[in-house]
């Protein structure tokens, strides 16, 4: 072989490397300077005055403090790409090492750019940085519990926790995720005994939920968070839509402004109205900050629901079936800012030539295959998963397996979550669950081959 010849030999690993860093560009330039939704000048203007609402603050503290460094909507862009893109590279890395070469390793690449994911990957929400600084923990610690070669720095550690911490206190439901994140940090990152592993994740996150409770009451200057009376609304406007008779505390009933036979009508209707009633309305059936219709509500909400369980439980499983269902064609790209946001952005929504292509071959992407986006089309295949990965931890411990099954797992059981604390017909509240499942698709093949083959020898 010449010199020649050597000089240019480009480790196999190393062609990777290459293609995600060319993607990682492609993305920062053509989702530039960051997709901004409602939400997401709510909380850029609360990093810029730096002054927190109690919804989930650690969000809005991030971008502050990211926003000494970098000002706008882009500083957090960078971030969300680095930690899907960081995910990605890490999963082709210890899928190399373990497995060699194959071209099940296109796959890692290809997923971040599947609908459902790319969609929302540029758009700042605190659902996509939860998704994603989760993706990175378990892109990490998976690393260790396949390989198994070496252990893990107690830095390495400390990092893989703080990225929990964050992913966690992006978005409050996540909290009762903790003991499932945190059985998989001590089983991959400590080797603990399974006993030992079940009692330290159960102390572990009780102890981390009370400290980012905490800490999102101290940034946000320990004020109160209502969000929780949006959940009690719905679940009264439903029943009440489906016993045909108003069932709110007695603020509400009082209300002159409210045609109750309108708006019950209007719930049968169409559900999805309940977003509009909530969130745009300008009568008493909305969040409210006085202490005592605060209570009336719970107290109201109790009595209800204990009267009609089944009632309740059926308006809750349409809310989650709806979100399942929902596509992303809500999300239309691009989400810049209008004349009233210029002053927020400070002029950095100005995208060249080059940029504004990439944006809108991004949205006719999107657009293209929106119709493979809803969940409802992957839960047959993500409950197969667990079917066959479960199965394969019974009969004999294959590390693989594990990393299948603590993922879609990890999806399921925050859907269940979800279906009991969400507020809204909206895709991103299930987001995590396309992410965690799209990326255990080369881990499942490995599984399924392996099944196959033991069935193949009896």
């Amino acid at each position: 072989m010449t010199d020649q010849n050597i000089l240019f030999k480009i480790h196999p690993l190393h062609k990777y490397h290459m293609v995600i860093a060319f993607c990682f560009a492609l993305c920062l330039i053509g989702f530039y300077p960051g997709e901004m939704s409602p939400d997401a000048f709510s909380y850029l203007a609360d990093a810029q005055n730096f002054s927190f609402a109690p919804v989930t603050p650690i969000f809005s503290l991030m971008w502050a403090l990211l926003g000494e460094i970098i000002k706008g909507p882009f500083s957090m862009l960078l971030l969300q790409q680095m930690m899907l893109w960081g995910a990605t590279t890490i999963f082709i890395d210890t899928w190399y090492k373990k497995f060699g070469n194959s071209k099940l390793l296109w796959i890692f690449i290809f997923i971040p750019f599947f609908p459902s994911i790319f969609k929302l990957s540029g758009i700042l929400f605190k659902d996509v940085h939860f998704a994603f600084a989760y993706l990175l923990a378990f892109s990490i610690i998976s690393r260790f519990v396949l390989l198994q070669d070496k252990k893990p720095s107690i830095f390495l550690k400390l990092i893989v926790l703080l990225v929990i911490l964050y992913g966690t206190g992006c978005k409050y439901q996540s909290i009762y995720l903790l003991p499932l994140m945190m059985f998989y940090y001590f089983f991959g990152l400590f080797s603990l005994r399974l006993r030992t592993n079940f009692i330290l994740a159960t102390l572990v996150s009780f102890l981390l939920s009370l400290s980012i409770i905490q800490l999102n009451s101290t940034i946000s200057g320990n004020q109160k968070q209502y969000g929780w009376q949006s959940i009690k609304l719905y679940d009264l406007l439903y029943i009440s839509a489906q016993k045909d008779r108003p069932l709110f505390p007695e603020y509400i009933l009082q209300d002159r402004r409210i045609d109750f036979n309108k708006l019950l009508n209007q719930m049968r209707v169409d559900i999805r109205s309940f977003d509009d009633v909530i969130h745009y309305c300008h009568t008493s059936i909305c969040m409210r900050t006085n202490e005592e219709e605060s209570r009336a509500l719970m107290d109201e909400w109790s009595k209800v629901v204990s009267h009609y369980p089944f009632t309740y439980l059926k308006g809750r499983m349409l809310m989650i079936f709806k979100i399942i269902y929902a596509p992303i064609h809500r999300y239309q790209l691009p989400l810049f800012a209008n004349e009233n946001n210029n002053k927020i952005l400070a002029g950095s929504v100005n995208k060249s030539l080059y940029n504004n292509f990439l944006t809108k071959s991004f949205w006719f992407y999107n657009k293209s295959f929106i119709w493979i986006t809803p969940l409802l089309v992957c839960i047959p295949f993500l409950l197969f998963y667990l079917y066959i990965s479960a199965k394969q931890l019974y009969r004999s411990y294959r590390p693989e397996a594990l990393v299948v099954f603590i993922m879609n797992i990890t999806g399921v059981f925050y859907s269940l979550v979800m279906m009991f604390t969400a507020v809204c017909f909206d895709f991103r509240y299930l987001f995590i669950c396309h992410v965690l499942f799209h990326f255990s698709h080369p881990f499942a093949w490995v599984i399924i081959k392996q099944y196959v083959k033991q069935k193949g020898k009896k």
